[in-house]
């Protein structure tokens, strides 16, 4: 799809088996893998309350993330009214043309667009991963200025952007 200025457009769409091949075609170093989840990893782990979606570019899947409806019962750290973004992973192959920042702008929309009942949508990211960092500051996302150390590559910062 390419809009009426010539822009190719991010859609994002409920994770289906039908995806499974593209996922695991999905390229990613280890560094963005320890911050995120692997392909395999992402299609394997399956928690109640966790939804998966995919990052489409056109009709190619260029990434995935997680949204996480049961964050507000197992972190203290956001409102019941909040809904979590987690495992958030583009393949790197597309990667420093400004996708990232218009898939999580997209995430953002699709949220408020088919989760009306939440007001926040919070996530952690890496205190190590500035670029990550930078992309949800320019996607909206505000730091709460608290960390959260529960993670497994260290600290993180708390974000959250209304919705």
């Amino acid at each position: 799809m390419i809009n009426r200025m010539g822009l190719k457009l991010i859609t994002i769409r409920p994770q289906t088996s039908a995806f499974e091949n593209e996922i695991l075609d999905i390229q990613a170093d280890n560094e963005q893998i320890a911050f995120s989840a692997s392909p395999q990893a992402f299609l394997e782990t399956r928690v109640d309350g966790v939804l998966p979606f995919v990052i489409c570019l056109e009709h190619q899947v260029i990434g995935y993330f997680k949204l996480d409806t049961l964050l507000p019962l197992n972190q203290n750290y956001c409102p019941e009214n909040s809904v979590g973004l987690c495992t958030l992973l583009i393949d790197k192959r597309v990667q420093g043309k400004g996708l990232g920042t218009k898939s999580v702008t997209e995430v953002i929309e699709y949220v408020k667009t088919h989760f009306k009942q939440y007001d926040y949508l919070y996530l952690t990211v890496n205190c190590k991963n500035l670029a990550a960092y930078h992309c949800y500051l320019k996607s909206g996302f505000e730091d709460t200025q608290k960390l959260y150390f529960g993670g497994p590559v260290g600290p993180q910062h708390i974000m959250r952007v209304s919705l």
